[in-house]
């Protein structure tokens, strides 16, 4: 009788083995996936309901958004066209650009000021150009004061330009209408005198804030 193979091999050899985990363990079957099942009629039906749901859903969100763009837009359109709204326009239009402009302007406008002040009594001698003055007053960390007066030059811009450029060209609507009406066009003399007319009341208006930014 043939002797086993495992028998020949020593013991301390099978426990070693075993210990090191170097024994091939049986090979372990694992389970095939179950194969898979078709969605039913009626679940495809209740996914495509709700698919045109959400899209029908989401083209009423659309026109609803475009409905409220479009009567805004033409909300706005007519209150555009309103005669007071187009009559207010030129001086609401002069305001703001006036307004703007001091805003820009101020620190230039106060480097002048400060170079009259420093010139005023002086004959002789070398005088600060305006590069020096803004340097100075950067330096000292006062650029704050560069828009001293503002709320002045503000207030003056909001009565006089206002009042300025929307009765120049309130006038100037008013004469090119009775130019159209006379089949003509409107001279030189037409516009010098709507401009110092406006000039003119402009000044009468504003004549209060401008005493008050050459107080500041």
């Amino acid at each position: 009788m043939a002797p086993d193979s495992q028998s020949t091999v020593p013991l301390y050899i099978l426990i070693a083995q075993d210990f090191l985990g170097l024994s091939n363990p049986p090979p372990t079957q694992t389970d095939p996936s179950p194969p898979s099942t078709p969605p039913s009629p009626a679940m495809s039906s209740t996914t495509s309901k709700a698919f045109d749901a959400a899209k029908s859903t989401s083209q009423q969100a659309k026109n609803s958004l475009m409905t409220m763009t479009e009567e805004t837009s033409s909300t706005t359109s007519s209150l555009l066209h309103q005669p007071y709204t187009r009559a207010a326009l030129p001086f609401i239009n002069g305001g703001l650009a006036g307004m703007t402009a001091t805003t820009v302007i101020q620190p230039i406008d106060m480097i002048k000021v400060r170079l009259q002040l420093a010139g005023e009594g002086a004959k002789a001698g070398p005088r600060p150009s305006s590069l020096q003055v803004a340097r100075d007053i950067i330096a000292q960390g006062k650029v704050a004061d560069l828009y001293t007066g503002l709320s002045a030059g503000l207030l003056r811009q909001a009565v006089y330009t206002t009042a300025r450029l929307g009765f120049f060209d309130t006038f100037m609507n008013l004469l090119k209408t009775r130019a159209e009406v006379n089949g003509s066009q409107i001279g030189f003399a037409e516009r010098a005198g709507a401009g110092l007319t406006a000039g003119g009341l402009a000044a009468m208006v504003g004549n209060p804030a401008d005493l008050a930014l050459i107080r500041m």
